[in-house]
C-alpha cells in the first residue's frame, strides 16, 4: 500500500525516531516516498469502497481502518487522542510502527497521548497487506474472482497421504 509521509520538501530522517534505513517502518517509508500527497487519494478511495473485514476475532484491522478513514481529511500530523471519539487500536503495530507511530518504545500500560496521523497510516495498510495475503483479512465479495480455499487439499486425499507425513515418528502414526 502506498501512503506517503510528511508534507511536500520536509524529509522522513528528519524525524526525531529515525534510526536508520535498515528498520522496516523506515524502509517502506522511504520506498512509497515522503510527502507526495496527490498520491493517497486513490489509495484511501480504495479503501472506502472495500468492505473489508477480519476473519478471525481479532478485529484490530477494522479499528485501524476505521481510523485512517476517519482522518482521511485531516491536515494534522499529530492527532491527540484525549477525549477523541475514536481510538485507534495500537495493539496491530509491531514494536518497530509502534515507536514510528508513537516515538515511544512499547510497554505496558503506557497512556498514548497523541500519533503521528501518516506513520499510523502507513503501518495499518502495511499490517492490512500481511493480513490479507495470510487470509486474517479479506474483502467482502472478493471469492467471485479467486477461492483461497482451493490451495486447501480433499479431505480424501489428506486421508490417504497423511500416514506417509506421519512414518518419521510412529508414535504420532494415525490408526486406521
Amino acid at each position: 500500500m502506498c501512503f506517503l509521509i510528511g508534507s511536500a520538501g520536509s524529509s522522513f530522517k528528519s524525524s526525531p525516531f529515525y534510526k536508520s534505513k535498515d528498520d522496516k517502518p523506515w524502509r517502506l517509508i522511504e520506498q512509497i516516498g515522503f510527502g507526495d500527497s496527490e498520491l493517497t487519494e486513490p489509495i484511501f478511495q480504495l479503501l472506502e469502497n472495500l468492505n473489508i473485514f477480519s476473519s478471525t476475532n481479532d478485529k484490530s484491522i477494522e479499528s485501524g481502518l476505521k481510523f485512517i478513514k476517519h482522518y482521511r481529511h485531516s491536515h494534522k500530523e499529530w492527532i491527540d487522542l484525549d477525549n477523541n471519539p475514536i481510538q485507534p487500536d495500537l495493539g496491530l503495530l509491531s514494536d518497530a510502527w509502534f515507536k514510528a507511530v508513537t516515538g515511544l518504545k512499547k510497554e505496558k500500560n503506557l497512556a498514548i497521548k497523541k500519533i503521528h496521523r501518516r506513520y499510523y497510516e502507513v503501518a495499518v495498510c502495511d499490517v492490512l497487506m500481511g493480513d490479507l495475503n495470510c487470509g486474517d483479512a479479506y474483502v467482502e465479495g472478493a471469492f467471485i474472482f479467486d477461492d483461497q480455499n482451493k490451495q486447501l487439499i480433499t479431505w480424501e486425499q489428506f486421508d490417504a497421504e497423511v500416514d506417509s507425513f506421519c512414518i518419521v515418528d510412529p508414535e504420532i502414526q494415525t490408526t486406521s
